[in-house]
């Protein structure tokens, strides 16, 4: 229960968002979940609507904005507007339904295009209470949050009060830990405000050594360390979302070839030091280009990306990989190569593992498959490069 004398202004408010076809039971799982009730009677949701519910949580109140989107088609660019600024999407399937469970690689691609990198995911699997006519085996749904991130369960919102309310307490807990403890890459642009601040649950802590917004402090002043990072590969790849997706940026979903080459500048907290982070997005046809050449003997991470299911593209890392042995004159780079993969169906990859890692291994470089689905592990991927190399 909530504290009478808590300043309702100081209370955290978290926005949650349902996503899934029309008839998967988005609204019943709400209804539920908020007012303990349920009705057979299946009720369109046109636009989408919202409601408010506290929960408490380790001692500490929170207001969930739980929203209801519609399903049908003709509503989808309504829901743009409604998606914004929310910290929690659950994908919502229906397990007597094969299509709206294949139709949940609409919806993951829709939230991450508008909202980028930086929410939590959920996966629920309703109906529970008609396993008999299940279509979406438990092992596929299992599969689909593993390659997601997302946490699962199998729920029903006809007769499962107690395992909703579950859900939603442990769904909230586990978007709490990760924002509690994740480091995050600030744009550039910010660093007149916090650029070092690591997270919102860390601010209350890290007044005592935070810096002023140049990077200096009254006692004493420290060099600003940078790390250069540069993407290299054919055009098309997915250089430029793989990096939207680490900035936590809308994804364009209009493919725009990167012309010359754009630098990023972000800001990154590490042992008390701001790293100031610069990353490179290069064209794809510029292997002869001076500036590109320039960049690359002052890098110190590259990053060759390639098409999983396009051989053509990675057989052109080989041209990239000698153009970084000839002109790079960093000892201790670090170079990856990354098999990048779009969406979540599965596809036959053209490039099998060996073969990727048998190209790293020739280059002294390592193999990983990534895709801006998987947004965290890329984001992480990063930070571990960027440490690996401060440590070196």
């Amino acid at each position: 229960m909530s504290n009478e004398n808590e300043n309702e202004n100081e209370i955290e408010s978290i926005k949650i968002i349902l996503v899934g076809n029309p008839g998967v039971g988005k609204t019943s799982i709400i209804n539920r979940f908020v007012s303990n009730e349920f009705t057979e009677e299946y009720l369109t949701t046109f636009t989408s609507s919202f409601t408010e519910v506290k929960l408490e949580i380790n001692d500490k109140n929170y207001i969930l904005n739980i929203w209801d989107t519609a399903g049908q088609e003709k509503y989808r660019s309504v829901n743009k507007l409604f998606v914004k600024g929310s910290k929690i999407v659950i994908l919502v399937y229906d397990i007597t339904s094969k299509k709206s469970f294949e139709d949940l690689s609409y919806w993951f691609n829709f939230v991450t295009v508008e909202l980028g990198s930086y929410y939590y995911l959920g996966l629920i699997g309703n109906k529970l209470d008609k396993v008999a006519e299940e279509e979406v085996s438990i092992e596929e749904a299992k599969k689909l949050a593993e390659n997601t991130g997302a946490y699962f369960s199998l729920l029903s919102a006809k007769d499962d009060k107690e395992g909703i309310d579950n859900y939603f307490e442990e769904l909230v807990k586990r978007y709490l830990k990760s924002y509690a403890y994740e480091y995050v890459l600030i744009d550039g642009k910010d660093k007149d405000k916090d650029s070092i601040v690591i997270t919102k649950q860390s601010n209350n802590n890290i007044d005592k050594e935070k810096k002023c917004c140049n990077g200096q402090n009254e006692n004493k002043k420290k060099k600003e360390k940078k790390v250069r990072i540069i993407f290299l590969g054919a055009k098309g790849v997915g250089k430029t979302n793989i990096i939207t997706s680490i900035r936590g940026k809308k994804i364009n979903e209009v493919y725009e070839h990167t012309k010359d080459i754009n630098k990023i500048e972000l800001f990154y907290r590490y042992k008390n030091n701001k790293i100031k982070i610069k990353i490179y997005d290069s064209e794809g046809d510029g292997i002869n280009n001076n500036k590109i050449i320039d960049k690359l003997n002052r890098c110190h991470i590259f990053y060759l990306v390639f098409d999983l299911n396009k051989r053509e593209t990675f057989t052109e890392l080989e041209k990239w990989a000698n153009e970084i042995q000839k002109y790079t004159k960093e000892q201790n780079i670090i170079l990856a190569v990354l098999g990048n993969k779009n969406t979540i169906e599965d596809e036959k990859d053209c490039i099998t593992k060996n073969e990727g890692e048998t190209f790293a291994n020739k280059y002294k470089g390592r193999f990983e498959t990534v895709s801006i689905i998987k947004k965290s592990s890329i984001k992480n991927m990063i930070i571990d490069d960027i440490e690996k190399y401060l440590n070196n």
